[in-house]
């Protein structure tokens, strides 16, 4: 029943329903959430304060943070815990000093604020370029972490594990944008040349 040192049966079939609620969230989504780009990306600016920081909260919550810091502190100590003061101090100067300018703008990006001012194009896209190599080696190492504990544990080889997770992964998300860009054909074949000549998303 269990594999030597290894996952059980019972294990690989958790493995693979997390794997498949998964992708069948990107489903659900795509078909019966989301009605327009407005809604997807902002929530109308209707959400409320609990709903957008359980988002963010799982948002900035990956293998990074899990497998990294937990090794961190076996390796060298609770030292890294400091790190806790710093996002409640930036929380509040964010509240009181960047909030009130960005919020009235209603804008969908901080790129689109750069722009406005800086007036310039050109520092928008620089910055909106950094933020795609940032994304991409940010996104490969949170996409790795946990294909080598899995890797680890199973009798699956890391690259296969790096395609079943990657895998699972695009369909959650490209079916989330292929529910926008089906409701908006003009967006996706105007955006690309749109964003480069005026500096980027």
């Amino acid at each position: 029943m269990y594999a030597e040192n290894g996952f059980s049966a019972f294990d690989y079939c958790t493995l693979v329903g997390m794997l498949v609620v998964s992708s069948g969230i990107g489903f659900y989504i795509a078909y019966k959430g989301n009605k327009s780009p407005e809604e997807f990306l902002m929530g109308n600016r209707i959400l409320k304060t609990i709903p957008v920081s359980m988002s963010l909260l799982t948002s900035f919550t990956n293998s990074v943070n899990i497998l990294g810091f937990t090794g961190e502190v076996y390796a060298n100590g609770m030292q890294i815990s400091t790190v806790v003061f710093g996002p409640p101090l930036a929380i509040i100067f964010s509240s009181y000093f960047i909030l009130p300018v960005i919020f009235p703008l209603k804008l969908t990006s901080i790129n689109e604020y750069i722009e406005l001012r800086f007036k310039s194009k050109r520092l928008r896209f620089v910055i909106f370029f950094l933020m795609i190599v940032n994304t991409l080696v940010n996104g490969g190492i949170i996409l790795y972490a946990p294909t080598l504990a899995l890797s680890a544990i199973t009798k699956l080889n890391t690259l296969t594990c790096i395609l079943i997770l990657g895998t699972v992964c695009t369909l959650y998300s490209s079916f989330q944008l292929y529910k926008i860009y089906t409701n908006y054909p003009s967006i996706l074949i105007n955006s690309p040349v749109n964003k480069l000549t005026e500096g980027g998303f």
